[in-house]
């Protein structure tokens, strides 16, 4: 699942430029400086993340690093990843700050689901190749772990996807309701009788 050809590969990878560009949206419709800032921001953030989903440019850390393969009980990239990602959040944590306070918990709550798969998973399923034998009944779930990293990811991003369209609709640039009465509605055949019995 987590190759790089994979479907679920292809599938976050989408998510999260879905991501991005709701963000960017809500970065253009904003009213303040302050507030376009915080959505590009999010939006450039994503953005990168995406392309690291789909060229892993994290598992190139170590080398670049000069860190020794094998070396440690997990993966190595996990240390500058880690490192990486907490500076990201501090800066995003700063910038996001005049959004609204739900938008920030809902977006915060959904890096946390996302990181919990992508960096939490990663360490427990390294752990396990690193440390167990091969025929041991952790190591043979190793498609359960990829399972649920990838799922976890996918989790995360439709999370910070409904957060950003539900404050684009809180400050009316989409209108939800009215998507769902337009799919809702059955469209009139042509030349049909309409209500009153003439053709349309």
């Amino acid at each position: 699942m987590n190759a790089e050809f994979s479907v679920a590969t292809w599938f976050n990878v989408g998510l999260l430029q879905l991501v991005a560009a709701a963000a960017v949206v809500a970065a253009v419709a904003a009213s303040t400086t302050r507030h376009r800032v915080a959505w590009s921001a999010l939006a450039v953030a994503v953005f990168l993340l995406s392309l690291d989903e789909k060229i892993s440019i994290h598992e190139a850390l170590p080398e670049l690093l000069g860190m020794n393969q094998g070396s440690m009980l997990t993966h190595e990239w996990l240390v500058p990843g880690i490192i990486i990602a907490l500076i990201a959040l501090a800066v995003l944590t700063v910038l996001m700050r005049p959004l609204p306070r739900i938008v920030i918990i809902g977006l915060l709550i959904s890096m946390a689901v996302y990181g919990a798969g992508a960096v939490g998973v990663e360490l427990l399923s390294g752990l396990a190749v690193r440390t167990l034998e091969i025929e041991h009944p952790l190591r043979q779930l190793m498609p359960v772990w990829e399972w649920i990293e990838e799922s976890l990811e996918m989790l995360g991003c439709v999370l910070a996807l409904v957060v950003i369209v539900r404050h684009l609709e809180r400050v009316g640039i989409v209108d939800v309701q009215r998507w769902r009465r337009t799919a809702e509605t059955p469209a009139t055949p042509e030349g049909a009788a309409g209500v009153d019995g003439r053709r349309s």
